[in-house]
C-alpha cells in the first residue's frame, strides 16, 4: 500500500513538473512572429514584360503593433517570418526579416505568378513598381487582436505616364491562447493585401499591356 501511495505521489509530481515546462514554454517572450502569405493560382497570362520593384516605407509608425499588442503577445523586437503557401507546391519558409522585405519578397513572387520577370534595376523599357506602404497595424482590444494595411501602389513608364491604386485590408480575430490567433490573422489580412493588388491594370494605363 505505502509503495503504491509513493508511486502515486511520483506520478503527481512528474505531472506537475510537466504541466509548469508547458505553461514556461507557452509564456517564453517571441522572437518572431510568421505571416504565412497564401499565393493565389499562377496564371502566367503575361509573358516577356519585366518591371522594376521598389519598396517605400511612409508608415508614421514604425512599429507594427500597438503597445497593448506586444504585451499579449509578449513579443521583444519587430523579426517576423515570410512562410510562401500556394496550391501548387508545398510551404516554403523565406526566413525572418523586416516589414518592407516581406511585402517586396511577397510582392515579387505575386509578380512572377502573373509571368512578369521582376528586375533589380530600372531600365528605359522597364516600368517602375512603387509599393508605398503608409499603414502596418496590429492592435489588442476588447479581446481581439486586430490587423490594418494601407498602402500605395504606382507604376511609373516615364515622366508623363503614371498610375495609381490604393490598397486596404483588415481583420480581426477573438484571442483564445497566445499568438496562435494573431499569427493567423496576420496572414490572412496580409494575403488580402498583397492579392488585391492589380499590376496589370496599372501596366494598361500606362500603355504597357
Amino acid at each position: 500500500m505505502d509503495r503504491l501511495k509513493r508511486v502515486l505521489y511520483i506520478s503527481k509530481i512528474l505531472l506537475i513538473l510537466f504541466s509548469l515546462s508547458l505553461l514556461g514554454v507557452s509564456c517564453a517572450n517571441k522572437t518572431y512572429l510568421s505571416i504565412r502569405y497564401q499565393m493565389p493560382m499562377a496564371e502566367h497570362t503575361i509573358a516577356g514584360k519585366a518591371i522594376h520593384l521598389k519598396v517605400v516605407d511612409q508608415r508614421e509608425k514604425k512599429g507594427v503593433l500597438s503597445e497593448e499588442a506586444r504585451s499579449k503577445a509578449k513579443y521583444e523586437r519587430e523579426a517576423f517570418r515570410l512562410a510562401l503557401a500556394s496550391s501548387e507546391e508545398p510551404e516554403k519558409s523565406l526566413g525572418t526579416m523586416d516589414i518592407p522585405s516581406i511585402f517586396r519578397e511577397a510582392m515579387i513572387h505575386k509578380a512572377e505568378q502573373l509571368g512578369y520577370t521582376v528586375r533589380q534595376e530600372a531600365g528605359k523599357d522597364i516600368p517602375t513598381l512603387t509599393l508605398q506602404m503608409k499603414t502596418v497595424q496590429v492592435d489588442f482590444v476588447q479581446k481581439k487582436w486586430t490587423a490594418k494595411i494601407d498602402y500605395t501602389l504606382s507604376m511609373q513608364r516615364n515622366v508623363s505616364r503614371s498610375a495609381d491604386q490604393s490598397v486596404r485590408a483588415e481583420g480581426e480575430r477573438r484571442r483564445i491562447r497566445g499568438t496562435k490567433e494573431l499569427e493567423t490573422l496576420l496572414g490572412e489580412v496580409f494575403s488580402d493585401a498583397i492579392n488585391r493588388a492589380d499590376i496589370t491594370d496599372l501596366m494598361e494605363r500606362v500603355g504597357l499591356k
